[in-house]
This record gives C-alpha cells, sequence and structure tokens, in this order.
C-alpha cells in the first residue's frame, strides 16, 4: 500500500487485501495533495459513496466546512511526526452529517512523507449517547426541582444542585452520604414506612414528605419516587424528585385564612351575595341572602335561579344571565326576586363570571335590598307631585295676585300722573282764567265807565262806541268759556263702542271752515278714502277741527298755504295726518304745546294755548296716541291714531 508502484485501490498481497475489504473501521490512504488513493470497502456503510465515487477525489470534498481548519491542523501535526486521533464531521451522500474519528500518519519514502494512511470510524451513535447523556445530566443538575438517585442501601449515587441546597449542602459534600442525612429520628419512621411502600408497589407520587436541612430546621417537600430495576427485574436504584413546598404550604395556610375571613366576611355581609353555575344550580348562598327571601339552606340546593325571579322579570333576567355567562360584566342591575311568602324584593346590583379554561364555570353576583329605598322613593314621588301641584296652585294665586297688585299700582300710577297733569293744568286754569278773564272784565269796566260819562254827557256817539267795545270783550270771555268747556268734556269717559266715517267728519270741519280757506287762499288735498274707525263723531271732529284751525292760523304769509289730510293703516289702528306748510314748531316745542294753556308763538298768534291739549285728551281717550313732526319754516305734520272699525 505504500509503495509508489501500487496503482488504483491494490493493497500489495491478497491476505492484506483481504483484511482490509473486511474491517468494520474504513482504511484510507492519501497523496501529497489531499486526494484519496485508497479506501476500504466499508466507506460505503459510512457515506452511502461508492470506493469508485471517492477513490481520486481530495478528501474536503466530504468533510464538513465548519470543521475543515481544525482538520488542516491536526492533519499537519501528524505531517510533523506527531501522531494522533481527530474527531470531525463528513456530509454523506444523502446530505445527512456523520460524526468519525480518524487516526492515521506518514507515507515515508526516500525519507519524505509522501501522503497519509489511516483509519477512519464512525463514532456518530457514540457520540449521540455521549451528547444525550451529557445533556441529561445538565437538565438534572440545574433543574428547578431536586432529583437524588441511592441505592438500595440508601446511599446518594447523584444528587442535584436543588437537592443540596434545599438540605443546606452543595452536591458534592453529600454524595456517597446516606438519605437518612436529610431527616431526623422522628421523620425516619415516616422514611422508611414510605420506602417499604416504594419496593412493594414500585413508585409513590405527590406524597409530602417533611425533611431536615443541615441547620436542624424542619421543612416540607412534595416527592414523587420510583425504583429503578436491571435488565433482569431486580431493583438496583431508588430515584427520587422533590419540590420544596415551605412557601406553598406558608400561601395555602394564609389561602386558608384567607377564605376563612371572607366566607365569615360573606357570611354576615348585609348585602345579599350568590354564586350560581351555568345551569342555573345555586352553589353558594349568604345568610342575608337567606333571611332576606326567607328560604333554608337545604331548600336551596332544590332550587333555580329562575324559581326566585318575579315572572314579569324572568325574560330579562335571562338576557342578563346569558350576557353574563358570555363574559360580560354587568355593573349595575335592578331586578325583582320573589320571596318564599311571595313578597316583592326588589334588588341592585353587580354581575360577573367565573371562567376556567375558557368555559364559564360559575356567575357571581352582589345584590342590596333596596325595597324599602324604591318604596320611599315613590312615597317620595307622591309627596313631591302633590307639592307640585300645591306650589303651582298657590305660585298661580301668587301670580294672579302680583298681577292684580301691579294693575292696582299701574292704575295708581297713572291716576297719580293724571292727578299731577289735572294738577298742572289747574294751576294753568287759574292763571290762565285769572289773567283772561280779569283782563276782559277790566275791558269791560272801563268801556261801561266811559260809556256811562259819555251818557251823561249826552254824547251819544261815544257810548255806542263805548258799547261795542264791551260786546267785544263779552264775546271774548263766551269764547274762552267754550274753549274751557270743550276742554273739560273731551276728558269724560265717550261711547268707545260708537263708530264715525273719518271722511265724513273732515267733510263737515272743511264746509264749516269754508270762508276761511277761501280767505286765506289755503290748497287743501284731501287722500280718500279715509277708514271707519271706532271713535265717537263729536270728539273726531273736535280733533280735525283744532288741527285744521292751527293750520289756517300758523299758515306762512311769503308762500301758497297748503292744507294735507291722509290715512295710513298700521296694526290695527287707522294713522291719521294733518300737514301745513305754515311757520313750523322748534324741536324743544314738540311736547310742550300739547299741554293746556301752553303757547310757543308770539302775541301776534291770538289763542288760548288750550287746543292742542283738546287734542291730546281726546285721542288718548278712544286709545289712540298723538305726536307732532315739524322745524321753524318747515311746516307742521300732526299725527294721531284711531282704533280701526
Amino acid at each position: 500500500m505504500g509503495s509508489e508502484g501500487s496503482k488504483g485501490n491494490e493493497p500489495g498481497s491478497g491476505f492484506l487485501r483481504i483484511v482490509l475489504e473486511n474491517l468494520n473501521d474504513v482504511v484510507f490512504a492519501l497523496d501529497i495533495n489531499g486526494v484519496f488513493t485508497y479506501i476500504s470497502p466499508a466507506i460505503e456503510a459510512l457515506s452511502h459513496y461508492s470506493v469508485e465515487e471517492v477513490v481520486g477525489r481530495p478528501f474536503v470534498d466530504f468533510i464538513h466546512p465548519d470543521d475543515l481548519q481544525g482538520l488542516f491542523s491536526s492533519l499537519g501535526r501528524t505531517l510533523d511526526g506527531r501522531l494522533e486521533t481527530y474527531e470531525f464531521r463528513v456530509i454523506d451522500k444523502n446530505g445527512e452529517t456523520r460524526y468519525v474519528r480518524t487516526s492515521s500518519r506518514p507515507i515515508m519514502e526516500d525519507g519524505e512523507a509522501r501522503g497519509l494512511a489511516g483509519v477512519m470510524t464512525d463514532v456518530t451513535a457514540t457520540r449521540s449517547a455521549e451528547d444525550e447523556a451529557r445533556m441529561l445530566k445538565a437538565v438534572c443538575e440545574n433543574a428547578n426541582f431536586g432529583i437524588a438517585v441511592a441505592d438500595l442501601e440508601g446511599k446518594l449515587i447523584f444528587i442535584n444542585g436543588y437537592f443540596a441546597l434545599s438540605h443546606g449542602y452543595r452536591p458534592e459534600e453529600i454524595r456517597g452520604a446516606n438519605l437518612s442525612v436529610f431527616h431526623n429520628r422522628e421523620q425516619m419512621r415516616e422514611v422508611e414506612e414510605i420506602n417499604r411502600r416504594l419496593r412493594e408497589e414500585g413508585r409513590y407520587d405527590a406524597l409530602e414528605v417533611w425533611h431536615v436541612r443541615r441547620d436542624g430546621t424542619a421543612f416540607p417537600m412534595l416527592m414523587n419516587g420510583v425504583l429503578i430495576k436491571d435488565k433482569d427485574g431486580e431493583p438496583r436504584y431508588i430515584a427520587a424528585t422533590g419540590i420544596d413546598i415551605t412557601r406553598r404550604k406558608e400561601w395555602e395556610k394564609a389561602l386558608l385564612e384567607s377564605e376563612e375571613r371572607y366566607r365569615d366576611l360573606f357570611e354576615n355581609a348585609g348585602d345579599l351575595i350568590q354564586s350560581v353555575d351555568p345551569e342555573g344550580r345555586f352553589l353558594y348562598v349568604n345568610r342575608a341572602w337567606l333571611e332576606t327571601l326567607g328560604y333554608e339552606r337545604d331548600e336551596v340546593r332544590e332550587l333555580n335561579l329562575f324559581d326566585i325571579v318575579h315572572p314579569r322579570y324572568r325574560a330579562y333576567c335571562n338576557e342578563l344571565f346569558e350576557r353574563v355567562l358570555q363574559g360580560e360584566e354587568v355593573e349595575v342591575t335592578e331586578v325583582v326576586f320573589q320571596a318564599k311568602d311571595g313578597g316583592e324584593v326588589i334588588l341592585e346590583g353587580k354581575n360577573n363570571c367565573r371562567f376556567e379554561q375558557g368555559r364559564p364555570v360559575s356567575t357571581r353576583s352582589i345584590f342590596r335590598d333596596i325595597t324599602a329605598r324604591r318604596r320611599a322613593e315613590e312615597e317620595l314621588k307622591r309627596y313631591r307631585e302633590q307639592l307640585e301641584e300645591l306650589v303651582e296652585a298657590r305660585t298661580l294665586e301668587i301670580m294672579s295676585a302680583n298681577e292684580r297688585l301691579r294693575e292696582e299700582i299701574a292704575e295708581r300710577a297713572k291716576m297719580q300722573e293724571e292727578l299731577r297733569r289735572k294738577n298742572e293744568e289747574l294751576e294753568a286754569f287759574a292763571h290762565t282764567v285769572s289773567h283772561d278773564l280779569r283782563g276782559s272784565l277790566a275791558v269791560i269796566c272801563g268801556f261801561s265807565e266811559t260809556a256811562l260819562q259819555a251818557a251823561r254827557a249826552g254824547e251819544v256817539s261815544e257810548v255806542e262806541e263805548c258799547l261795542e267795545c264791551v260786546k267785544e270783550a263779552a264775546g271774548r270771555m263766551d269764547a274762552f268759556m267754550y274753549s274751557l268747556l270743550t276742554y273739560a268734556q273731551m276728558g269724560w269717559a265717550g261711547d268707545y263702542d260708537a263708530t264715525a266715517e273719518a271722511g265724513a267728519v273732515l267733510r263737515e270741519v272743511l264746509f264749516e271752515r269754508d270762508s276761511e280757506i277761501k280767505a286765506a287762499g289755503v290748497e287743501v288735498r284731501v287722500r280718500d278714502p279715509l277708514p271707519v274707525v271706532r271713535a265717537d263723531a263729536v270728539r273726531l271732529y273736535q280733533v280735525l277741527n283744532n288741527l285744521v284751525g292751527n293750520a289756517l292760523k300758523y299758515r306762512c304769509r311769503e308762500a301758497v298755504p297748503q292744507l294735507t289730510v291722509d290715512c295710513r293703516e298700521r296694526g290695527g289702528m287707522a294713522v291719521f295726518c294733518v300737514r301745513d306748510n305754515g311757520i313750523g314748531i322748534p324741536p324743544q316745542e314738540h311736547e310742550n304745546i300739547f299741554r293746556p294753556f301752553a303757547r310757543c308763538c308770539g302775541p301776534e298768534y291770538l289763542g288760548l294755548g288750550i287746543g292742542l291739549a283738546t287734542v291730546k285728551r281726546a285721542v288718548e281717550g278712544w286709545g289712540g296716541e298723538v305726536w307732532v313732526e315739524s322745524s321753524p319754516g318747515e311746516g307742521s305734520s300732526f299725527y294721531f291714531s284711531v282704533p280701526l272699525a
């Protein structure tokens, strides 16, 4: 095999060939370039390649890429004369990885290395078993529960960190010791009984076994044990696993105490507490529930939820129950239960459901009895309604009284205003009467005295002249008294149901003043037709006559006098306008001119100052208004309103 003259896969002799081709290990030869020059038939079992498929190919074609660097280093050391074994991975014809171990040496010729010859052993199964063993050991040593293995005499063969540390030891300290090191004398009696049962039954599961720590403190472990037998079925070892359940026992104790507290709390709660399974069967009810509904606890076992729901609430409660079973938490709901004696119990509460593995297990409900509260609310509602009715009636009475009081106050204010105006008028009246009547009387007295003297002297013409002056003064006094009487009459209550044809009244006024109109050359325009109004015809005549008379009296001397009368309707009222192009009225006098005996013109315009006051009194008497729009030199427009008929 080592000679340069050997060709292909020829070993050199028949015997050597037979030996090589029947070995289970693979024998190979490489030239100095790493190309296979020989490979034994065992390669087919290892790699599924035939001899012909391997010979002539470089070895790197079959090596796992990650192992090439290490393999090159190992081959380099072999060529340097150091013999060593090396494990690496090869890739078979199916693409699977196999672990192999090689031992090789250089092929020397004339003192020089011409290649390598070696043996390749398949160690995949061994490697897997070793890896599995290492993995299992690592799992056992690092498990979060205790593992211990002992022989039948109790001598510890293996113990992991959890088991040793739970007892206060390191694993290396306790390996080889007897199991009794983990128990005190009292505990050993129980342990011996457990081990006896283990030998008889072959295993035990989930036993709480008390142990003792290195410092002497006792603690519980949850243990599982198994008897390990050999291939002949003979017991050889005892294996056990355990978990320190000190904390769990503390939690269980705390949980039991908590459950006891909550049970006591539930039992003594004033609210009604119940738990119902998905079929409506009661799982739990507290004392308040029993006392409120009048049942004994034994009777509840035979009841269904809907046996106690009032008939008119069953459909609603069934729908609510389904919603809770689907996971909805109903915060506040009101239901009516029916007590054992048939009485209604009104409850208010919340409901939810407990689930296990996604399935509803039980509903939980807490209710408060609000029967008394609801009855009190109903009673309060009735009282409130009665009170509201009383308040409404009383309010109406007060409103009516207030309205009457406002009317009385308004009437009194009106009367006071009227009294104030009357007083002002009376004062002006007294002044005017005193001034004008005394003036006329003085004229009469003066001319009468003169007439008497003239008569004694026999001067007839002078007597006649004096008597003529007396007659004129008496006429002025008569006109003055007539104006006062007319003004007084306008303040009396008129016939409010009377109607007047405004056009006819105006024609009568214009007819009476026809001679004045013609003498003054006044142009008169009337915009017919004028409406029928709800007013006394005499009063309407007085109003129109005064306004037309003023227009004639206060006409402008420089222009052709004009007089226009028209009317428009507005909100159920007829608004009349008497317009002239006379001397006009200053704005500051617009209100003053409607006061009795008030005058704003010079002495050249004779009059008593009572005409517009008479107009105002008449218009306000039938419920209308009167006002003026005027400026000096621009004429005046007098407006007054009358209800339409």
